[in-house]
């Protein structure tokens, strides 16, 4: 299978070419990028340089020696974790410029950073590009860094999706909704099939499929997914796109609280807290019988829900407490009478995660959406870094 793109970025036009080979077999997709302006001076001719950090109003850091670009990378990634982002930035540089894919990914991820006084979208955006294009036949099963490779795809696809003002990069959808397709299926990764879910389920840039959207949320769910759980627990409790189920909501949003990513916690504890404090008590005492055993299979190893990209997850997160003066406590379990709700789409008999054919739904309720986002995007997504200094 063969898809004809097109990028626009500056003066420039060109063309993507990406061939889907068999994916039983782990080959990936094909994919051809040309550059664009100036691409990052990333490619030219047989060398490949990277430009110097450009921090408007900021002073220069002494240059630095390294060793080789993997111990530059290394310095760079210890100092982005300890809170010193702009020797980060020139220990990436370095190592990016000689085609160190770790270095340009985090490299990326800092210029993505809306909250830091670094924000250069443009020069992400050609970051993301060059690791897409240089990294086309990376293999998802032997290749360690393909989940990198896969994020930088969700990442690109977010820009084309939204554009970037005053840069040449203009909305485009189709190729935004082909780079998910391709980081879904050929790379597996989760974020990309949650935000390709989404746009199925709501017609962005392709024919609406609920059928397929809601089966897919519900398999990246019973996975551990905290987004989709999260996600889903607001189609229900609203009984948007599936028949309305308080309890389902509940006990999905608890587990997504528990499988809780740092760049995802505020705004899935938010969902929590309006769940949990507009459910009945009939609702809680219902989830109460079949939190144990949602918990045993849908709840993932504390290890599988740090930080995605390695980085260690935040603190604590403060008490919530309904209008009432009620604490939004987790859901407490109880032994589960014999009609005990199940997952929707669970199979029975077995443990772990279970994926599973999607029931029937039904249309109804408010059309709105939580907020839900496809994670691995900013240094927030990797981490909830803060860049000043430690105190």
């Amino acid at each position: 299978m063969s898809v004809t793109l097109t990028f626009k970025s500056g003066r420039l036009s060109c063309g993507l070419f990406a061939r889907v080979r068999s994916l039983s077999q782990g080959a990936l997709l094909g994919v051809a990028l040309c550059a664009a302006v100036p691409m990052l001076a990333l490619a030219q001719g047989t060398s490949r340089t990277a430009p110097a950090p450009q921090l408007a109003g900021r002073t220069s850091i002494a240059t630095t020696t390294y060793a080789s670009p993997e111990a530059a990378y290394d310095l760079g990634y210890g100092a982005l974790r300890s809170g010193h982002p702009e020797m980060a930035i020139q220990a990436f540089e370095y190592a990016a410029k000689h085609d160190n894919l770790l270095a340009q990914f985090y490299l990326a991820r800092i210029f993505s950073d809306n909250t830091a006084p670094y924000t250069n979208h443009g020069r992400a955006f050609e970051l993301y590009q060059h690791i897409v294009t240089e990294n086309a036949d990376i293999d998802v099963d032997d290749d360690p860094l393909a989940p990198f490779v896969a994020k930088a795809m969700v990442a690109l696809a977010t820009y084309l999706r939204q554009g970037i003002p005053n840069s040449g990069v203009v909305p485009d959808m189709e190729q935004a909704v082909n780079l998910l397709r391709n980081a879904a299926n050929g790379l597996r990764n989760e974020d990309a099939q949650f935000e390709y879910a989404k746009i199925l389920l709501r017609g962005e840039g392709v024919a609406p499929n609920k059928s397929e959207a809601l089966r897919s949320l519900h398999d990246l769910a019973q996975r551990g997914y905290a987004i989709a759980q999260a996600f889903l627990a607001d189609l229900y409790w609203r009984g948007t796109h599936v028949k309305r189920d308080h309890t389902q909501a509940l006990l999905l949003i608890d587990m997504a609280v528990l499988n809780a990513p740092s760049s995802d916690r505020i705004w899935i504890e938010d969902t929590y807290q309006y769940i949990f404090c507009g459910a009945g008590e009939g609702v809680r005492k219902q989830a109460q019988g079949a939190v144990a055993d949602w918990r045993s299979k849908y709840v993932r190893p504390p290890e599988d829900s740090l930080a995605r990209d390695g980085l260690t997850r935040i603190p604590p997160r403060p008490t919530r407490t309904c209008s009432n003066g009620e604490l939004a406590l987790p859901v407490r379990s109880n032994d589960p009478p014999s009609d005990a709700p199940r997952p929707r789409g669970a199979t029975s008999g077995g443990t772990g995660y279970v994926a599973a054919p999607m029931p029937g739904a039904a249309v109804g309720g408010s059309t709105g959406f939580v907020q839900g986002n496809s994670g691995g995007f900013t240094l927030r997504d990797a981490g909830q870094l803060t860049l000043t200094p430690p105190r």
